[in-house]
């Protein structure tokens, strides 16, 4: 018994230092890839060596996150140019799957005040700042919500507490996918 336990101890070692092996050599091969000379200092000469974007190798070369699947997009003559989804389906999605915070707390149905397709870097300004995860140019769907809304429903770091409401909430979905990309409060 102990010598199929010491074969069985010398054989996974193997397979550990094996992957290993096969790891290494692809990561060197990747980062040996030269660009071409940059320049020289006195007889050694220095190149630009390529290093693979991490995300291309273990998520597909995707750089931006898909966001959640929310609105199915559809073709329909009421979409705004280059979008998968009318404002209709928008409501029609707050009406099913509510706000992310929850019902206002006053009591109201949840009611967006604007719905609007608009380039990221828009939406972005309008969320002061915060990033959409898309290209500047890139077509989303931002979606203003009538408050007010309890401001215990945000996310924050440890030992940060929230009171109180906010007046309003916002939604971004993304123009081609229909996923719901971002939401937040104004506090």
């Amino acid at each position: 018994m102990k010598q199929f336990k010491f074969g069985l101890g010398i054989f996974l070692v193997f397979i550990v230092l094996g992957l290993g092996a096969v790891i290494s050599s692809r990561l060197h091969t990747a980062n040996a890839d030269t660009v071409g000379t940059v320049g020289a200092v006195g007889a050694v000469s220095v190149k630009a060596t390529h290093v693979p974007d991490p995300s291309s190798m273990f998520q597909g070369g995707t750089s931006y996150p898909d966001g959640v699947p929310a609105i199915t997009p559809h073709v329909s003559s009421d979409n705004v140019a280059g979008a998968a989804f009318s404002q209709q389906d928008v409501t029609n999605f707050i009406n099913a799957h509510g706000f992310p915070a929850g019902k206002p707390t006053d009591g109201t149905p949840l009611k967006a005040t604007s719905i609007q397709f608009i380039t990221a870097k828009q939406a972005s300004d309008l969320m002061k700042g915060e990033s959409i995860g898309r290209p500047d140019d890139a077509l989303v769907c931002y979606v203003k919500l009538q408050g007010p809304f309890s401001l215990g429903a945000v996310s924050v770091p440890p030992g940060v507490t929230t009171t109180g409401n906010a007046p309003s909430g916002k939604m971004v979905f993304d123009a081609t996918t229909g996923n719901l990309l971002v939401w937040g409060l104004d506090p």
